[in-house]
């Protein structure tokens, strides 16, 4: 935070991810903004796999087509 914020960039949203409903979040998503001002967006957490399967969230960003 203290390195973007250095640059003039500002949090504008924030997405934590989860492997499994179950388990502990190994990752965050966030999108920062060039002199974007106060205010920050929680957006919903992301689960990747529901039980042992992608999510279907996860299956909308991947195309498993040939």
């Amino acid at each position: 935070m203290t390195a973007a914020q250095s640059k003039k960039l500002a949090l504008k949203k924030l997405r934590v991810v989860y492997p499994r409903q179950a388990e502990e979040a190994n990752l965050i998503l966030t999108e920062f903004l060039k002199e974007g001002g106060p205010g920050v967006t929680i957006e919903k957490p992301l689960y990747v796999y529901n039980g042992s399967t992608l999510s279907d969230e996860v299956k909308k960003y991947y195309s498993f087509e040939d």
